[in-house]
């Protein structure tokens, strides 16, 4: 943010957040917002900010402590009289990142005329729907869509010889503008799917050991929000199965197999993973990895404006929510990312974290750089003739 920091505004826009999402205030019903100021150091500004982007995520790590108190907070770090860090962290046992990404395009938005969202009413919806006739009929439905997809990759992880120190451990990588629209232009020139294309991607590169024929399994939180629900704010994120079907015939058809997977995902978004699990093969082999595959759209990355206000403040948004799941190794593809210290904004960036003491750094690092050069090669293939398996062919062995 820049200007001279206005604290009441700043926590009169807070308490508008609370007062519209019940999720986000305490046992008690409280809408005040606990904001704190803290002045980073340094000699000169760019130290300063580099200095508050690394004291704001250590906070962003820090728990909530019990007790009747809200489940939001904020910290403004100050490194210069007119620029300042905004952090709103909300506390993730009633809060999912998805919502957390909406409350700070509320934060941004500024409208005061919108309904209150009423996440107790919409889970409780959900809930008497699972247990309905319809509902245990859409669980049978996509149990059977799911059965036999492969959990855990064989051949994801690396040697032991290549692994680094053990995680937790997260890695960034933002691609080439260039590729970014190239693959862009050829996702909109078969009217395909970003989120099926680098999911062919990712099969391609991390699922290469496997039997072509066999589907691969994913899970993704694409399936997040019915329309009804999307303004909702609360722990209320579905993880979903999507099914990566046989590797075989031309890049083109594979991706409009994987297009209509997504569809049926959208229609199904309410059956939730855990019924779906026992349908899965898999055991867990020694080099085998479970992943999911997160797609941020433009719309709540941030990506659809540049300057914003807060507060009357002058506002950029420089950072976004993601939700981990119990894979393995959870990657995600953000569209029009937060911009770098720079002012760079590239088109897409890819990512891959994991909480699993087993897995490295090194892993990560492997994993993204297959599926960046799996990317690039179907970047430079003719979709509608090139074959799978031609593509296999010159995907680099490692």
């Amino acid at each position: 943010m820049r200007g001279t920091l206005d604290e009441p505004g700043i926590q009169a826009e807070l308490r508008r957040v609370v007062a519209r999402h019940s999720a986000l205030r305490g046992p008690e019903a409280e809408l005040a917002v606990p904001l704190d100021r803290r002045w980073t150091e340094g000699e000169t500004a760019d130290d300063r900010r580099r200095g508050a982007f690394a004291s704001a995520r250590r906070e962003a790590h820090q728990p909530f402590p019990s007790g009747p108190v809200p489940r939001i907070r904020a910290v403004v770090f100050s490194f210069d009289t007119d620029r300042h860090l905004l952090l709103v962290v909300m506390d993730p046992r009633v809060c999912d990142a998805w919502s957390a990404n909406l409350v700070v395009e509320d934060l941004l938005d500024g409208e005061r005329h919108r309904p209150a969202s009423d996440h107790a009413q919409a889970r409780a919806s959900r809930l008497e729907w699972l247990t309905s006739s319809e509902g245990r009929a859409a669980v049978a439905q996509r149990e059977s869509e799911v059965r036999g997809a492969l959990r855990f990759w064989p051949g994801a992880r690396p040697s032991p010889s290549t692994a680094t120190a053990p995680g937790p451990a997260e890695e960034v990588l933002d691609l080439d503008d260039a590729l970014a629209k190239t693959l862009k232009d050829k996702i909109r020139h078969i009217r395909g799917s970003l989120l099926a294309v680098t999911a062919q991607a990712l099969a391609l590169s991390a699922g290469a050991t496997s039997d072509p024929r066999t589907p691969l399994a994913l899970t993704t939180t694409l399936a997040a929000r019915r329309p009804d629900e999307e303004g909702v704010v609360g722990r209320f994120s579905t993880d979903g199965v999507l099914v990566v079907p046989p590797r075989t015939g031309t890049v083109k058809d594979h991706l409009s197999s994987l297009r209509r997977e997504v569809f049926t995902i959208l229609t199904e978004q309410r059956v939730p993973y855990d019924q779906l699990e026992g349908a899965l093969q898999g055991p867990l082999t020694d080099d085998g990895l479970s992943f999911s595959l997160l797609f941020l759209p433009n719309q709540l990355s941030g990506g659809e404006q540049n300057e914003r206000t807060l507060a009357g403040h002058e506002a950029t948004r420089v950072g976004v929510s993601i939700c981990p799941t119990g894979a393995d190794v959870d990657l995600f593809v953000v569209e029009h990312p937060p911009p770098h210290e720079d002012g760079h904004r590239p088109l897409l960036r890819i990512g891959a974290m994991s909480s699993r003491t087993s897995v490295t750094r090194g892993d990560l690092d492997r994993i993204l750089t297959n599926w960046t050069t799996t990317l690039r090669t179907l970047a430079d293939t003719d979709w509608a003739t090139t074959r799978l398996d031609r593509v296999l062919e010159d995907l680099p062995t490692d």
